[in-house]
């Protein structure tokens, strides 16, 4: 009897939960350590025994991944949106945004950026927002406490073509009450902010991906990833930072030297456009601590 196919739900030591083609959820083991599955991954699965084993990861489209304690972390696989949530500030966290955004541009994800809790004063964050307007990158307004901009989002996921969404923001920004509100069923933990340091306390561990129906035909998988403080961009390639920050690829392209970073080269096209205006100082900033970040982490 040929394997059967299904899609990973969630993930643990010992186990897995297999989502298959008939809608069946089945606890599954893996056959060996070397399948690196992660939630959104289809995989073959085969009965052995008494024992439901994975056999085979199916090659993913894209995947999301995070350098965590020098191990990269796949954290979601065959991803067609990703939603990141953020807060007003201080929860606001741009260098947490801008990296996932990196992430995501070179593995070809798209992304909406969710505003949570704009029940609080957004004069702050306004400008912010901007830039990330801006880009392109299109803003959602929610209030999970008061339930405002919840049919907005829902229009978003009933897009017929999305099969696979990701949720993610740092801790705090209210991420799990947006989730519970999409999905009651799911009954995710809130955490709350920490009042010494303004962030907030992780409640995800562990990614699950829940079944959201809501009347689709196929219905889609949402994936609810850990709460972070930190995502990771150490596996990344020094020349890669460049290529997922849209605008400074778009400008590095006028610049005289191939190999230019940005910093102090001579007839730099991407520092004009920083000086113009073309390119946000804040992302320009964000680059720079990426950049720093990534090339100290290289092994020489």
């Amino acid at each position: 009897m040929s394997p059967s196919v299904g899609r990973i739900l969630r993930t643990s030591r010992r186990f897995v939960q297999i989502l298959d083609r008939s809608g069946a959820i089945i606890e599954a083991t893996v056959s060996s350590k070397a399948l690196d599955v992660t939630v959104g991954d289809a995989v073959e699965f085969e009965s052995k025994g008494v024992e439901t084993v994975v056999v085979k990861l199916i090659p993913a489209r894209n995947s999301l991944a995070r350098s965590y304690r020098n191990e990269v972390w796949r954290i979601a696989a065959n991803l067609d949106h990703l939603f990141i949530v953020a807060s007003v500030f201080p929860l606001f966290n741009n260098t947490f945004i801008d990296k996932v955004l990196l992430v995501a541009a070179l593995q070809s994800i798209p992304v909406t950026l969710i505003l949570n809790k704009n029940d609080l004063d957004l004069s702050a964050t306004r400008e912010a927002l901007l830039v990330y307007e801006t880009l392109g990158v299109p803003v959602l307004f929610t209030s999970a406490k008061e339930g405002s901009g919840i049919d907005e989002l829902r229009t978003v996921l009933g897009t017929e073509s999305l099969r696979i969404a990701a949720l993610t923001g740092v801790s705090g920004v209210g991420k799990s009450s947006l989730l519970n509100q999409l999905i009651p069923q799911a009954s995710t933990r809130t955490g709350e902010v920490s009042a010494r340091t303004g962030q907030g306390r992780q409640t995800t561990t562990q990614a699950v991906a829940y079944l959201y129906p809501a009347g689709r035909i196929e219905p889609l998988l949402l994936i609810d990833l850990p709460g972070m403080q930190n995502f990771g961009v150490n596996h990344l390639r020094p020349n890669e930072i460049s290529y997922g920050f849209i605008e400074i690829a778009e400008h590095a392209a006028r610049c005289e030297f191939s190999n230019c970073r940005h910093l102090a080269e001579p007839r730099c096209a991407v520092k004009d456009a920083l000086e113009s205006g073309a390119i946000a100082p804040s992302r320009y900033e964000s680059y720079l601590r990426i950049l720093t970040e990534v090339e100290e982490a290289q092994p020489y």
